[in-house]
């Protein structure tokens, strides 16, 4: 996998994004660059059918460009295999989506921990009593989803799209 370092998490260069359309073709990005640093924050903003929703699924390896380049934290992500790009997206990449999509059977902690699991990290090394996921693991343990007002399902689908970078020491594990 080639390497830059240009001190950009996301680094995206020429990308181009077409979709056939029977005879048509579509062309949602055209040579589109752009540079995301770490701990930058930005909008994607633009009218129906500007490329905002190829932009994002692109971005988080559910789509690939038809040109151009994507490094993710200075790795080229464009030539990965479908199995190199899950096994990326499932340890680097969170999502947060518009419809939440929790699983009501599941307890708020369960449902943070998602990805976690799919992602294959141990469940010692999430059960953790560090405040860096949550402000009140012990609460969240024991919440189910679906009974409370307290908790803000937008709260726990960030929390959830973290989780993975909140890999915690072995001096922070609350024993579980």
């Amino acid at each position: 996998m080639a390497t830059a370092n240009n001190g950009a998490l996301i680094d995206l260069s020429g990308v181009e994004r077409v979709f056939h359309l029977g005879d048509s073709e579509v062309h949602a990005l055209h040579a589109l660059d752009l540079r995301v640093a770490p701990g930058e924050y930005i909008a994607v903003m633009g009218p129906s059918g500007s490329g905002k929703s190829t932009l994002l699924n692109i971005v988080g390896l559910l789509d690939r460009p038809n040109a151009g380049r994507y490094l993710l934290e200075g790795r080229d992500v464009t030539t990965l295999s479908a199995e190199e790009q899950a096994r990326v997206r499932s340890r680097r990449i969170g999502f947060v989506f518009q419809s939440f999509h929790l699983v009501p059977r599941l307890t708020a902690a369960e449902n943070i921990a998602l990805p976690m699991m799919l992602a294959g990290i141990p469940p010692r090394e999430f059960s953790c009593s560090s405040s860096r996921t949550t402000s009140s693991p012990v609460v969240w343990s024991r919440l189910p989803v679906g009974s409370s007002a307290r908790i803000s399902a937008g709260c726990m689908i960030v929390a959830r799209a973290i989780a993975t970078r909140c890999r915690c020491p072995p001096e922070s594990w609350s024993g579980r």
